[in-house]
């Protein structure tokens, strides 16, 4: 196998062979070159996983125990089965590897840049060399190390990774402090013309690769496919402690646009796009403006020249019957605007496979070539291949487990360190439903940093101001029924840390009025369906919103009216129903709230950057960055509610703030019978301690314990 980035030109399919070959894929005729074709065919599977997040094991370090649901180490032992049935086959990943898990974070944080700079290779790198990967592309939690521990990383890759969107930035001036002083938007100020030719890729924007296959006449045939990746831009705004003044970013579609034809014109016979990024309703592509979209795959299947698109970022699959109705999209068929389209799920649960059937040029007009011999597209099949998810390590590939032993052991030891006690549970599996403790101790931590912060004076001419936090249940069952805050009463440990705030984002303050605050609130209640006066079933919360922007605001109190239609959809900072409001009655301190009130509100680096586009929230109102994450700060406080406890009996207590919000239906005076909320079975161990809630005694088919919400 030959990697390049660039070669001699080679066959390429022209513009009418490239319309019919859609057609073919979408069960249409073929082309016209029928006269170069005798019948021989060759096939490729093109097979993909992302969002693993350090997941390398079916393990579970929060509860310590297996979780057969998840895990590369189960995945590998579907690509082997993928392989069997497919000899002639190509591997990406789509990034959002190293970091996810404790593991992840054990590699990081205990380990580091310096071990990795000795001459060890990163474990997971170890693992997926065993497996044989072709390429990957960068996801947006590659970053969250900082570039230094990145770089060293992927050293150990025996495999190219692509970016087509991150460049150097030489030119960027630095003051004496670190801090950068050059916009990027003023630096090139969206003259990509000019950009793409005179600025250098952070990292190679594609590869070519090129791969011998077996043809249906058994004959060898050298293919050679091109991969591109592409990472959100909001990177710059998610790790802009770690980016700013080192790298910066381009739109995904504009550096697609820009790149897809060098790849063709480099040798690419098929081109694969791998993009980082979500499925949304972006429209047709004549009309994007180029706006930095994090969620583009869609428009990316709009680019003249890819061949098959394999994405990531949403965790959810692509094909399936959620995406039914999106413009563009054919679940049956498995393709968006024609183009084979996969997305396998995430931390190692599926495997997304594309199997493309190509015409071999006639014998007589390849005897002697081994290269530019495949032709238009006969078909394209679109699949997803799910792990074993039965218990038990001889379902785990013995490759991954033996390489990743010695990190994996250093994972569970490190995370077994006590760092307090507690008389009672922690969990997330009421969050939706009210006050809950798991997200109240993340705010209770922000608060406690904001004061000290307040008492070295690092807020300046606003020192003076009201503080409040936001905080939202990061793990509220997005990824499964074991995606649950569950931290037992008894010893806490640093699992438990990390099973509270599963992300190293770092803690920033930003300045905000109560009408804004509002507003953000406003937002976060697009978390819920709207409630009817009905006796049928009806789901409390919007599936397509995600637990971790439904944020909760401490330091106020307030309800949340869901009788009214949402103000806010999410991922959009205009409002839908502009004269809907659901957030109602809200107080400080015992007053309605003053709107025109300032307040300094600590919350972390991905909301306040803009991440969930929440309106008003982003770089202009920041006014305080803390270089530490927020985990750390967690375990401070702990330590430090440890510390205080000494003085008794050494048992931490913590007081739920029962009425800091409330969902309401009004003054409607509805009594809906079965709005459901759907949460862990383990939840029913805990339901008594929640008088709104009642237990069904049901599951769904998803595994879900099933529960109704009383008004």
């Amino acid at each position: 196998m030959k990697n390049t980035f660039s070669g001699k030109s080679l066959l390429r399919l022209s513009a009418t062979a490239v319309a019919c070959s859609l057609l073919a894929a979408c069960g249409g005729s073929s082309s016209n070159s029928d006269s170069g074709y005798d019948g021989e065919t060759v096939t490729i599977r093109l097979m993909e996983t992302t969002d693993l997040h350090a997941n390398m094991r079916s393990f579970n370090y929060f509860t310590g125990a297996e979780d057969a649901s998840y895990g590369f180490s189960r995945t590998a032992l579907v690509i082997e089965k993928a392989r069997e049935e497919q000899p002639n086959n190509f591997l990406v990943d789509n990034g959002d590897l190293i970091q996810g898990s404790p593991f992840g974070d054990y590699v990081a944080k205990q380990l580091g840049t310096g071990w990795l700079g000795q001459g060890n290779t990163h474990p997971i790198y170890r693992a997926m060399n065993q497996v044989g990967y072709d390429a990957a592309n960068m996801g947006n939690h590659e970053f969250n190390f900082g570039l230094e521990f990145l770089d060293e990383s992927i050293k150990g890759a025996e495999f190219p990774y692509v970016s087509a969107n991150v460049f150097h930035f030489p030119d960027a001036e630095v003051d004496q402090d670190g801090n950068c002083l050059t916009a990027i938007e003023d630096h090139y100020n969206g003259n990509y013309a000019e950009f793409f030719e005179n600025e250098t890729p952070y990292y190679a924007p594609f590869t070519l690769v090129e791969k011998t296959f077996i043809s249906s006449e058994g004959r060898e045939i050298d293919v050679t496919v091109g991969v591109i990746g592409f990472v959100p831009p909001q990177i710059m705004g998610w790790d802009k402690s770690h980016l700013e003044c080192q790298v910066q970013v381009a739109d995904m579609v504009k550096a697609a646009e820009y790149y897809v034809p060098k790849m063709i014109e480099a040798g690419a016979e098929i081109v694969v796009a791998v993009p980082h990024s979500g499925l949304s309703d972006t429209g047709a592509l004549p009309d994007y403006d180029y706006d930095y979209e994090e969620n583009a795959s869609g428009l990316l299947a709009q680019v003249q020249g890819i061949d098959a698109l394999m994405f990531g970022h949403d965790h959810v699959d692509f094909p399936s019957a959620a995406f039914s109705d999106l413009p563009g999209a054919n679940v049956k068929r498995g393709t968006l605007y024609g183009v084979p389209t996969v997305m396998p799920g995430f931390w190692g649960n599926k495997l997304g496979v594309i199997d493309l059937t190509y015409k071999v040029l006639a014998k007589e007009q390849h005897e002697d070539m081994r290269k530019g011999v495949i032709t238009d597209l006969l078909s394209a099949k679109v699949k997803l291949m799910d792990i074993d998810a039965t218990e038990g390590e001889h379902n785990e590939d013995p490759r991954i487990v033996a390489e990743v032993a010695d990190e994996h052991e250093g994972t569970v030891e490190y995370m077994a360190t006590e760092i307090g006690e507690s008389d009672q549970p922690i969990y997330s599996f009421f969050s939706l439903a009210g006050p809950d403790l798991s997200v109240q101790l993340v705010n209770e931590t922000q608060l406690w940093r904001g004061e000290q912060l307040r008492a070295d004076g690092m807020f300046g001419d606003d020192n003076h101001l009201p503080m409040l936090a936001v905080a939202a249940p990061f793990r509220g069952g997005r990824n499964g029924v074991s995606d649950f805050t569950y931290v037992p009463a008894g010893p806490i440990t640093l699992s438990n840390v990390a099973d509270l705030y599963i992300y190293p984002n770092t803690l920033q303050v930003v300045k905000m009025t109560g009408a804004q605050v509002v507003e953000w609130l406003e937002m976060s209640a697009g978390m819920f369906n709207t409630i009817e006066d009905t006796n049928k079933e009806q789901a409390l919360d919007n599936p397509d919103f995600q637990t971790f922007n439904f944020d909760v605001f401490f330091g106020i109190k307030y309800e949340i009216d869901i009788s009214a239609a949402p103000r806010y959809e999410y991922d959009n900072a205009e409002p839908i129903n502009p004269d809907s409001k659901r957030i109602v009655n809200v107080t400080y301190q015992g007053e309605p709230l003053d709107l025109a009130q300032e307040f300094l509100i600590v919350t972390n680096n991905y909301r306040a950057s803009g991440g969930g586009s929440f309106p008003g929230v982003g770089a202009e109102v920041i006014v305080y960055e803390d270089p530490e994450e927020t985990r750390n700060h967690i375990q401070s406080y702990l330590e430090f509610l440890g510390e205080e406890a000494q003085a008794g009996d050494g048992i931490i207590r913590f007081e739920l703030q029962h009425d800091n919000w409330a969902l309401t239906l009004g003054d409607t005076g509805y009594a809906p019978a079965d709005v459901r909320l759907t949460s862990s079975p383990i939840a029913l161990q805990y339901e008594a301690e929640h008088p709104q809630i009642t237990p069904l005694n049901q599951k769904d088919e998803d595994g879900y314990e099933l529960f109704n919400v009383h008004f």
